[in-house]
């Protein structure tokens, strides 16, 4: 691949030596150096390697139905299936070398995967030079690096947002179950054209769901959860009993230990949804019950709310098939509470124990749905988003990562902000948005104790909507210039902000990761899902997937930071000083440009506008650019700092603002 289809900027060696025995660990990840431009790859000095494993258009193999074709560009999530096949470093790292690789299909097309999309497998190892490779496998006399599978025995589907091996528990990923995935959901048959080529009703797989209709609208058999079994990689089911939502993430548990059985055993799932506002849901096979989360009032505290009816002798009634079609409106009814947005979770070791983590990704609030009785039914406000609302408005640009626990003596659960996303206070790093996350951990042998260390690490994917509210550096204003990061975090800091966070990678501008992996608790390369865009934002191409690998030889000899913040009065993501923009006079008659009124000023909540704004642009003193946007009549200024900014117009009409 031409380096300029890749532009990756993967963190800079870190200042603490690690295992010089002079002073004890303190930092993983060193600050990056965000001063990037162009388009071509970015790797600063260290022993850091990554390798292409998948390009956008590489053949693939569809072994069942004999034939094969290019890889479309819709890449979704990752899981790395270890085969215990491990090497130790020096220090008694120990390191995976061996393991197959799932990628999640997106895509919406007919093709070699069937009716949108499926999912893909490979094998990769570690090569002598550390870096990582695809292995062919010989399947029925064919050489094959890349083999699909389809769900057209399931019905097709919309597009598979997401790919997890179900573990015997969840604190565990060497007990393995089934692969669990789940789809994008279509609200009606128009979503499925012109990609899918049936659009007609689907009959149901006899005992797929007690009480069950005989045959659902196609669109319908959209946005379930599924299961494939792992040993064949051929689709068991759509798991109906769960629901149908716009899933965001999910954790499954699975007690199957004989792959050679095609069902799984006892199955819990833990699975968000993303339509605002969005609710987090827990599935049990055993009973088929399903539970959302709902927090008591004024309180961080909650329980799992049960949305099946329970009969006299305490067994439970299988959930009303149409209500099993938009799982996340009966949540709702049933005071479920309410997130802005939840994205992927993982259960991981933090300070203070082993916890839930997931993704809510935030963003503006859409036709007041935090507060309209048509949207909410009976859901209530989650405790940390009620300081957010701003009259029927919920104001949340950045989101978060939120903490989900239980404790062991009350039995009952918690719902918390681990990290608020947001700009960091020295104005380094802004952790905007995050979608999808995973673990990262490793332990290695301090010589300073003679003893066993653990260190645990989250990574983050952003998925920045757009640039307003400063989600991006000041001089990203349009959608082809997003940048999406990868941020890293130590889980051993407690009470973690902005400043926490280490940048891991910088995708591509105008690109998003879909999906970020690291192995726990053995270490593997950290594999990517990159999708690029077109110039039309439409479709998404020159997709990859990229292994960062070498991070045990990176954490063994680390050597000096080469770059900290830039001081005051110099742009944080060029390093270079600024100056700030003159004002224009907006009253001169010798340019005929016309005064527009702006009140109050100074303000300290909302601008307002005599008429609205075509466009408008919000610059600090600096010159960098805080926030835009189209045809307002009122721009929310809360977010920013007390201080002087200059409005501009699409007249290029100016006015100087003071924010306090």
């Amino acid at each position: 691949m031409n380096k300029k289809l890749l532009f990756l900027l993967l963190a800079a060696s870190c200042g603490t030596n690690m295992y010089s025995q002079t002073q004890p660990f303190t930092e993983l990840f060193c600050p990056v150096d965000t001063s990037f431009a162009g388009d071509s790859l970015v790797m600063p000095p260290s022993p850091l390697k990554y390798s292409i494993l998948l390009r956008e258009g590489d053949v693939a193999h569809n072994i069942e139905k004999g034939n094969n074709a290019p890889v479309k560009g819709g890449f979704g999530a990752l899981a790395y299936d270890s085969k215990n096949i491990t090497q130790f470093s020096t220090n008694s790292i120990n390191t995976s070398i061996e393991g197959d690789l799932y990628l999640s299909l997106r895509d919406n097309k007919t093709g070699i995967t069937g009716n949108g999309g499926g999912y893909l497998k490979m094998h990769v190892q570690k090569e002598s030079d550390n870096t990582w490779s695809v292995v062919p496998q010989s399947l029925g006399g064919v050489s094959v690096n890349y083999r699909m599978y389809d769900i057209d025995g399931l019905g097709g589907s919309f597009g598979n947002n997401g790919i997890h091996i179900g573990a015997q528990t969840t604190s565990s990923e060497n007990e393995k179950g089934n692969l669990f995935l789940y789809e994008r959901m279509a609200s009606g048959n128009a979503d499925l054209q012109p990609g899918i080529t049936e659009t007609g009703s689907y009959t149901l797989p006899a005992g797929s769901v007690e009480g069950g209709p005989a045959a659902i609208a196609r669109y319908q058999n959209m946005g379930w959860l599924l299961e494939a079994d792992r040993s064949t990689g051929k689709m068991v089911r759509k798991i109906y009993a769960a629901g149908r939502a716009d899933i965001g993430g999910m954790l499954a548990q699975s007690t199957k230990s004989d792959l050679s059985v095609p069902a799984s055993g006892n199955i819990e799932i833990i699975y968000t949804t993303q339509t605002q506002p969005a609710v987090l849901l827990r599935y049990t096979q055993s009973d088929n019950g399903v539970y959302a989360f709902k927090q008591e009032d004024n309180s961080n505290e909650g329980d799992w709310l049960l949305l099946n009816d329970k009969d006299v002798d305490g067994s439970l009634f299988p959930i009303d098939f149409t209500e099993l079609l938009d799982i996340r409106k009966l949540a709702l009814q049933k005071g479920a509470t309410m997130f802005n947005r939840l994205g992927n979770l993982v259960k991981a070791e933090t300070a203070d124990g082993v916890h839930y983590l997931l993704a809510e990704t935030g963003g503006e609030d859409l036709q007041h749905s935090f507060t309209d009785p048509n949207l909410i039914y009976s859901g209530k406000l989650a405790n940390h988003l009620k300081l957010r609302m701003q009259n029927t408005t919920l104001f949340d640009p950045y989101g978060r990562i939120l903490n989900l626990s239980k404790d062991p003596i009350s039995g009952k659960w918690t719902v918390k902000v681990h990290i608020e996303g947001g700009i960091s206070m020295d104005g380094r790093y802004i952790f905007s948005n995050p979608k999808q996350i995973s673990n990262l951990g490793f332990s290695y042998f301090d010589f300073n104790t003679f003893e066993n260390v653990q260190k645990n690490y989250l990574l983050m994917n952003e998925e920045v909507p757009n640039a307003g509210y400063r989600r991006n550096p000041g001089h990203i204003y349009d959608e082809d210039s997003l940048i999406n990061e990868t941020y890293v975090l130590d889980l051993g800091k407690v009470n973690p902000d902005p400043s926490s966070l280490r940048p891991f990678a910088i995708a591509p501008r105008g690109a998003e990761i879909q999906s970020v992996f690291g192995y726990n608790p053995e270490f593997s390369p950290v594999f990517l899902s990159i999708r690029y865009p077109n110039s039309s934002h439409t479709t998404y191409n020159k997709s990859v997937v990229i292994a960062i690998s070498n991070l045990e030889e990176y954490f063994e000899n680390p050597s000096s930071c080469g770059w900290v913040a830039p001081p005051p009065g110099y742009d944080p993501e060029t390093g270079n000083p600024v100056t700030p923009p003159e004002p224009v006079s907006i009253n001169d008659p010798k340019t005929n440009r016309l005064s527009f009124d702006v009140w109050p000023n100074p303000v300290s909540r909302t601008l307002f506008f005599s008429e609205t704004q075509k466009q408008v642009w919000l610059y600090d003193v600096r010159g960098v650019l805080q926030k835009k946007a189209d045809q307002v009549k009122e721009l929310n200024i809360m977010d920013l700092v007390p201080g002087t900014y200059f409005l501009q117009n699409d007249k290029q009409q100016q006015k100087k603002i003071i924010i306090q």
